[in-house]
Parts: C-alpha cells; sequence; structure tokens
C-alpha cells in the first residue's frame, strides 16, 4: 500500500500540540531522533519549535494505521527543506537516523544538529556546526536565518 497522503502547503498550519501533525509542505521541519528520545528531548524540540510558529514534520504523527511507514518518511524527506537533528548516542547508532540525515547530506539540505546528549560524532556530521539542546533561542535563531553560525554540509 503506498502512501498517497496530500500535500497541502499552509504558513499557518502549526499544530499547537505536540501529538497532532503540521501540515507537510517545503517549509516544514524534519526532525530526525532517536526512538528512546521522544520524551526527553524530541517532544520538547517539537514544542519548541511550534512556539516559535515553525512547522515540524514527526514520524509519530503523521504515519496513520496501514500506511507504508518507509513511503510516509520517504515522501517527507523529499518534502521538507531543513533538519532538526536531536543528537544522542542513541540516535547516531540508528540506522533509520543516519539514513535520514545521509539524505539531507546527499541533497544538499540544512541540518541542524542539537546537542542534546554529549556523543560521538559520526564522521559525516563532525564538520556540521552544533548547537545545544539547552540554547533554544539560538536554535530557533539558526533556523530562522536559514543557516548555522558557522559551516554547513557542502
Amino acid at each position: 500500500m503506498g502512501y498517497s497522503r496530500q500535500l497541502v502547503v499552509t504558513p499557518t498550519a502549526v499544530a499547537t500540540s505536540p501529538d497532532t501533525p503540521d501540515t507537510l509542505g517545503p517549509q516544514t521541519i524534519f526532525l530526525s531522533y532517536g526512538r528512546n528520545d521522544w520524551d526527553r528531548y524530541a517532544k520538547i524540540m517539537v514544542e519548541r519549535l511550534r512556539a516559535a510558529q515553525l512547522t515540524v514534520w514527526v514520524d509519530q504523527q503523521y504515519i496513520d494505521g496501514g500506511d507504508d511507514w518507509m513511503d510516509a518518511i520517504d515522501l517527507a524527506l523529499k518534502t521538507c527543506q531543513r533538519m532538526v537533528l536531536c543528537v544522542t548516542p542513541d540516535a547516531v547508532k540508528s540506522k533509520y537516523v543516519r539514513k535520514e540525515y545521509r539524505y539531507f547530506i546527499k541533497n544538499d539540505k540544512p541540518i541542524y544538529p542539537i546537542l542534546c546528549e554529549q556523543s560521538e560524532l559520526p564522521f559525516e556530521l563532525e564538520g556540521i556546526q552544533q548547537l545545544a539542546f539547552t540554547d533554544a533561542p539560538a536554535t530557533i535563531a539558526a533556523i530562522r536565518r536559514g543557516r548555522l553560525p558557522a559551516i554547513t554540509p557542502n
């Protein structure tokens, strides 16, 4: 069964709860995180981004029962033009998180690594400026500027 959700691009479609999906469109931020990091980091990151009126795609919210989850993630990867990556030891070990950020690197899309827990970064991410999970204003400012304070992929 293929993923056939229609794309609706509405800049004001920011959900009020981290458990409710935003509208998927090019302005939507793809949130990549380790499965064990939802309650401690990812959910809080969703709340912070939405409080700043930014839209966020989270796999828990966009994949309905019966949907092909790989097709849903593929559609979001292709649609979203920026990624927030919650960096933890679990996340950098996850093969799905690696696939997600590698897709963004390959397609020259900006990645905003948020250091949630001290982690040894994989080679691909070592040259990308990281932001601290505890510094939400810097994260929001970098995303709004469309770039990190220092270097970005490529």
